[in-house]
């Protein structure tokens, strides 16, 4: 689908229906572990209001919408310490260079300015949180509209530009997401062969995913 050096290894993984249990690839621990550790020590730096922390997160905002290694400052944040396996080795970033920018670089929107609350939050749906949106006074062609661009984007590029419309909205709601599965969905949605599994997860939830006029975003 998009064009994107391919890892080594990579593993494909959801629903949300409570009975039966569905059965879900298991997202790729390393690469999890990896933006876990990076997410979660970006945000409680940026809770404290570290200096070091805030520093990082102002230039993560700048590097939305650019590719992935074209900002010297933010290498060591969104590129090392990546697993072998995950590393790109020619000219053009791999499926989880591209994602580890891409959801890092939009946390950094996502937090700003929010001081007292986490907008990473583990095991908060990204599709569910979207159609509580339009549950929530949005206008609901307009959010599917913003969810189409994402599911059909062509480029690593478009969808960092999609995908970053929709966590804007989502900051102006409040709206928290996990990051951590965020990532490995963009991971898998940048490998050849590996989007569609993706789409069908993000569209399940967004589909199966009705919740009242009083519940809050994300839960």
């Amino acid at each position: 689908m998009l064009r994107c050096e391919s890892a080594s290894h990579q593993t494909p993984m959801f629903h949300q229906i409570p009975r039966p249990q569905p059965r879900r690839r298991p997202m790729s621990d390393q690469f999890t572990t990896f933006i876990a550790a990076k997410v979660n020590q970006l945000q409680r730096g940026y809770l404290a209001n570290e200096a070091t922390a805030v520093r990082t997160m102002a230039h993560l905002r700048k590097a939305t919408n650019k590719a992935p290694g074209t900002e010297p400052e933010l290498w060591s944040v969104t590129l090392e310490d990546l697993p072998t396996s995950d590393q790109g080795r020619g000219q053009h970033a791999s499926p989880s260079e591209w994602a580890s920018h891409i959801s890092l670089s939009l946390f950094a929107v996502h937090q700003q300015g929010m001081k007292s609350k986490g907008m990473h939050e583990p095991g908060v749906r990204f599709g569910r949180v979207i159609r509580g949106l339009s549950d929530h006074g949005m206008s609901a062609d307009a959010v599917k509209r913003r969810f189409d661009a994402l599911a059909s984007a062509s480029s690593p590029l478009e969808v960092q530009h999609h995908l970053g419309a929709l966590v804007r909205i989502l900051r102006d709601a409040d709206a928290s997401i996990d990051y951590v599965r965020l990532a490995d969905d963009l991971r898998r949605l940048l490998i050849p062969g590996q989007h569609k599994p993706v789409l069908l997860q993000w569209g399940r939830d967004f589909a199966y995913s009705k919740p009242t006029p009083s519940m809050p975003l994300g839960e």
